[in-house]
């Protein structure tokens, strides 16, 4: 009887740690395509999937990793254009007409979203 106990207490426990690991959310891009973010189990890191905005046509799947200085860069309200390069992790785009695109270390461009929705929602999976 005891261990039958441990057992469901066992099972309740890891369903409800399953169930709060879901930290992601997925945006829409410029092209109407999906832009997925995920919070590492690290909790320092986020990822991101995006389809490769060099082929419109199909989609190419891309993951790139990002850090904690990589997240502060996203979350920066300061306006700013041009490409930054975040060592490690990739380079963030941004353009004058308040978007932003990713690209990874291998040179692998997401679709342009718009820079308010990318900060907007890396906040709300990383916090």
């Amino acid at each position: 009887m005891r261990n039958l106990v441990l057992f469901i207490f066992f099972i309740i426990s890891s369903f409800n740690f399953l169930l709060a690991q879901d930290n992601s959310l997925t945006i829409k891009t410029i092209n109407e395509r999906e832009l997925k973010i995920y919070k590492g189990n690290s909790n320092v890191n986020i990822f991101f999937e995006f389809c490769d905005s060099s082929n419109l046509k199909s989609c190419n799947t891309n993951v790139i990793k990002f850090d904690l200085r990589g997240i502060v860069n996203i979350l920066d309200n300061k306006e700013k254009f041009g490409k930054i390069n975040i060592q490690e992790n990739g380079t963030l785009v941004y353009r004058e007409n308040g978007t932003i695109s990713i690209i990874s270390i291998a040179g692998i461009e997401s679709d342009i979203i718009e820079t308010k929705i990318l900060r907007d929602s890396v906040r709300e999976v990383f916090f």
